[in-house]
């Protein structure tokens, strides 16, 4: 769930909404699952992070789809950006980049375009589970919390 200073809010699901009025109505595909979402710094597009209905929960694709808040039409997408699935979608504090982290890599992207920036392979060989978080002032720092418990700090512009 996000939330702007314009006071929207994104909500999933077709009963998800009891009371309040519904701006806008925005669909994936029927065979994908909402993964992430985020507001633009301006609050004019949401990006979303989603990947297919799949057996194989590893090595699922990740595509990004932008919409237009006003008018609910898809600016860009379904764009494919991994082929190892999409846990997590952040956003930079200035909005350029998005970090999206599954269970193998973190990928870092721009924004506007969703071009590959950086890749981060994960240390260790299997594919492990993360919690993440970006560091605010900055956007520099991005702390993951595998499955194992440790915490782990990656820098996302040396690496």
């Amino acid at each position: 769930m996000s939330v702007t200073d314009r006071a929207f809010l994104i909500v999933c699901g077709p009963d998800a909404v009891n009371d309040g009025k519904v701006r806008q109505q925005l669909s994936l595909t029927d065979d994908q699952y909402l993964m992430g979402e985020k507001f633009s710094p301006d609050g004019r597009t949401i990006v979303a992070l989603s990947e297919p209905d799949s057996s194989d929960s590893d090595h699922r694709p990740a595509f990004l789809t932008r919409w237009d808040v006003t008018s609910g039409r898809r600016v860009m997408g379904p764009v494919r950006i991994s082929s190892q699935s999409g846990d997590t979608l952040l956003t930079s504090p200035d909005g350029a980049r998005l970090i999206i982290v599954n269970s193998t890599e973190t990928l870092v992207l721009a924004a506007r375009t969703y071009r590959l920036l950086r890749r981060f392979p994960h240390k260790q060989a299997q594919p492990r589970y993360f919690a993440a978080a970006l560091r605010p002032t900055d956007g520099r720092t991005l702390a993951l919390w595998p499955d194992d418990g440790s915490i782990e700090f990656l820098d996302l512009v040396s690496g």
